[in-house]
């Protein structure tokens, strides 16, 4: 299989719904190079977790969603970071 093409960085949300339901772009190729920018981030200690694994297999079930025409909203198939917040007393 090719490697994905590359996505823009800063492409929005709005943008990257659209590419993901008219089938240009594919949930697992985003979750990809989500994980591949993060990595960094990881290394450097900003991010604590990352959970590709789970996230290829959302991605997977977005795929197969979209192509039977459900849509959820804007945030299908957008892979995202929580910020965990600790109170410290």
């Amino acid at each position: 299989m090719p490697p994905p093409a590359p996505l823009p960085e800063f492409a929005s949300l709005v943008e990257l719904n659209g590419a993901l339901r008219a089938g240009r772009l594919k949930a697992r190729d985003v979750v990809r190079q989500a994980s591949r920018l993060l990595e960094e981030e990881v290394r450097g200690g900003t991010v604590r977790e990352l959970l590709e694994s789970e996230a290829l297999r959302t991605a997977r079930d977005v795929e197969r969603e979209l192509s039977r025409g459900r849509t959820r909203g804007l945030l299908q198939g957008a892979p995202f970071a929580v910020s965990e917040t600790i109170a410290v007393g």
